[in-house]
């Protein structure tokens, strides 16, 4: 599974490194160092390190990417074995030389020539407790159990995906993303959550089902056709849902001149970007004829 995640998560940082040009007017406070990276337990680092650029611009939102900067790299306040530049996909990434680990804090800095230092850290969270999928041939539901710990406060993003039967003894890998939402009907706990519109993603925190074991119920936009599917349910830092969080308030705001403007949450002092810690678990199923 760790593969395909990989796969996942550099698409992740690509996606959400693209956006669209809109007519408002900020104020640019100068060139600065972004840093962008999804950590994941027991996976290399890719980290994004690239200049900040003026709104307006030409080519703007190509952030240019500084392959000479001086990038470290630590656990729990230890350094760590230098990063490695490598291209993937046309995209340079600095590449960490051992895997990250559930439980650690990490930190990351960066300084370049023209440009004030740059430090970031946040730690990784513990992988969700999720299973039971289920669905059925030309039904739109779908369901599964996340069990929540009590202890502390937990965040989650979640997302559904149709797949092919897998060959025997591997298992079933996420193809196309399937739009959803909150069952209005079985959804108690999420009323004001179970909207009309369908969404590809989900991040919320567990305030309303802290320490309890809960069936989600998911309503899919078309009635499920493939043989198998994938729910990935993340668990999130709390950087993660905040950026994530207000990523999507941004998306959803589109350039509104009547609202005020949603600025994508950072944590990166004296820069821009974001360095979060998620963890994954997928739980792939056979479809129910």
């Amino acid at each position: 599974m760790k593969n395909y995640f990989v796969g996942a998560i550099l698409l992740f940082v690509m996606s959400t490194g693209c956006e669209s040009k809109e007519e408002i007017a900020f104020p640019y406070e100068g060139d600065k160092i972004v840093l962008t990276s999804f950590m994941q337990p027991d996976s290399l680092m890719y980290l994004r390190v690239t200049k900040s650029v003026q709104i307006g611009v030409s080519d703007s939102f190509n952030f240019p990417e500084l392959p000479q900067a001086q990038v470290r790299l630590l656990e729990d306040n230890v350094p760590m074995a230098p990063f490695t530049w490598k291209v993937i996909n046309g995209r340079g990434y600095f590449v960490s030389a051992a895997p990250v680990r559930a439980d650690r804090q990490y930190t990351v800095q960066a300084a370049m020539t023209g440009f004030k230092s740059v430090e970031a850290t946040d730690s990784l969270p513990r992988q969700p407790l999720a299973y039971r999928g289920h669905a059925q041939q030309g039904i739109k539901k779908i369901r599964f159990t996340l069990k929540d710990p009590g202890s502390i406060k937990n965040y989650y993003r979640i997302r559904v995906y149709s797949a092919s039967e897998p060959p025997a003894g591997k298992e079933a890998v996420p193809q196309a993303i399937i739009p959803y939402r909150l069952d209005p009907v079985f959804s108690n706990n999420f009323l004001d959550r179970a909207v009309d519109s369908y969404y590809n993603t989900l991040v919320l925190e567990d305030e309303r089902f802290n320490g309890r074991e809960l069936v989600f119920v998911l309503e899919a936009q078309q009635a499920i056709t493939t043989p198998y599917l994938v729910v990935e349910i993340s668990a999130l830092s709390v950087t993660a849902f905040k950026y994530l969080k207000t990523l999507t308030l941004q998306q959803q705001d589109g350039g509104s001149i009547i609202t005020e403007p949603v600025f994508v949450y950072s944590n990166v002092e004296n820069g821009h970007g974001v360095v979060a810690g998620i963890n994954t678990r997928w739980v792939a199923f056979k479809v129910d004829p």
